[in-house]
């Protein structure tokens, strides 16, 4: 309800200027419908967060614009919605860095493994050192100035990772050869992590990843504490290492075409209240991923490496940045993010 409160009182806030702008003067037309697409449940803090922020534009624009949303993957996987912002189906999504890297895989780098420590604070600074080289590519334009791109309208994250496994523990990256590891389709990291380690790779979509831990097709699998409980991984996993892994981190994006051809105070809307969200997922999330981290260590065995294996994973994290680093993410951007965050 905090939340909600407060993205309430950011549109509230801004009503002043939903009159400044004339946006009732369009508000008599047919409402402007965008179309968002989304992995996340219903019910999940991240549906509540989006249905707050569907009937808050609404009613900051007088009805002139409604966002719908598409929950629970009803639109595919994020590589598939990426897809249907290019061609039109779609008008925008709630994304982690997967989805987010197919508009720019330069966002990888705030996924690069075993850099933050789970330190969201690195985090917030890596990204601030960073955003002025990735929102260009974002927003790419061709030579006449159309727009090609997205706009990311506001940042969230999805949580610390941590790595699960059924059976028994993995204590160190070699441990992982006799389990079924994947990666997520479209995640150059995972696929380059997984290669570094010397195992089979195996892609697997999001929306399949549930199907594939109850078939025990995979038995293993790296995700922070809140995700797996809302799409219900954590029912299939029994073990639980403590080293974070990586930081899960997410954008809002809208086809920078879209936003574009809307009368310029429909757009400020959206841009505005966008960034209300994902100051309001940022704050909600974190907090719910650290409590869902409490509730997974009471119901799974917790282990923590012993010096020798953290020092093997993080040998194995370096050899996957130095894998990404300089070909699937421009090495300056690499840097930038590990100097903010030491």
């Amino acid at each position: 309800m905090k939340i909600q409160r407060l993205i309430r009182r950011g549109f509230l806030a801004a009503g002043a200027l939903v009159a400044a702008l004339g946006v009732s003067s369009v508000a008599n037309a047919d409402p402007i419908v965008l179309k968002v697409g989304t992995l996340a449940p219903t019910a999940s803090p991240w549906g509540k967060v989006f249905d707050t922020w569907s009937r808050g534009i609404k009613q900051r624009t007088n009805g002139a614009v409604e966002i719908q949303i598409f929950p629970n993957s009803q639109q595919g996987d994020e590589i598939t919605m990426a897809g249907k912002i290019r061609n039109g189906q779609l008008d925008g999504a709630a994304m982690t860095a997967t989805g987010l890297s197919a508009f720019n895989q330069n966002v990888l780098a705030l996924q690069l493994p075993g850099v933050f420590g789970g330190d969201w604070a690195k985090l917030d600074k890596a990204r601030n050192t960073i955003r002025p080289l990735l929102d260009p590519d974002f927003e790419k334009r061709d030579a006449s100035g159309k727009a090609k791109g997205v706009y990311v309208v506001g940042w969230g994250d999805v949580g610390v990772g941590y790595l699960m496994s059924k059976g028994g523990p993995v204590n160190k990256p070699s441990d992982l050869k006799s389990f079924k590891p994947f990666y997520i389709a479209g995640d150059p990291i995972g696929q380059n992590f997984l290669t570094v380690v010397g195992v089979t790779l195996k892609a697997i979509p999001v929306p399949e990843i549930f199907t594939a831990l109850s078939g025990n097709n995979v038995n293993v699998l790296t995700s922070p504490a809140l995700a797996a409980e809302q799409l219900q991984w954590s029912s299939f996993v029994d073990h639980l290492n403590e080293v974070p892994a990586g930081m899960g981190i997410g954008g809002l994006v809208f086809s920078a075409a879209k936003l574009d051809s809307l009368p310029p105070e429909l757009k400020a809307a959206v841009l505005e209240t966008g960034k209300i969200t994902g100051d309001a997922l940022t704050d909600k999330i974190r907090k719910e991923d650290a409590a869902a981290l409490v509730r997974l260590k009471g119901s799974m065995k917790v282990y923590k490496p012993s010096p020798a294996d953290q020092q093997e994973w993080a040998n194995v994290f370096e050899k996957t940045r130095k894998a990404v680093c300089g070909s699937t993410i421009k090495q300056a951007v690499c840097d930038a993010v590990i100097a903010a965050a030491k």
